[in-house]
């Protein structure tokens, strides 16, 4: 994916960051759980505002990442 021209290059990382935030609602729909669930998963978030979170795509890909089982 490459960056809107209007994008400062050193303010981004790997091109990951530039994916859109996610609710609760989408990561919960992502994962097959209740977005109730969310909350409570391991998985780092952002805080936009006081009663405002959202995830980061990349953050719930090393979620995902962290909990495969080994064969």
């Amino acid at each position: 994916m490459k960056p809107p021209a209007s994008t400062r290059p050193d303010l981004v990382g790997d091109g990951l960051d530039l994916e859109p935030l996610l609710t609760a609602a989408e990561v919960g729909a992502w994962l097959k759980v209740p977005t109730k669930s969310v909350y409570g998963l391991p998985v780092r978030r952002v805080r936009l505002a006081n009663r405002s979170v959202r995830w980061r795509p990349v953050d719930v890909r090393e979620f995902i990442q962290r909990r495969l089982e080994q064969p």
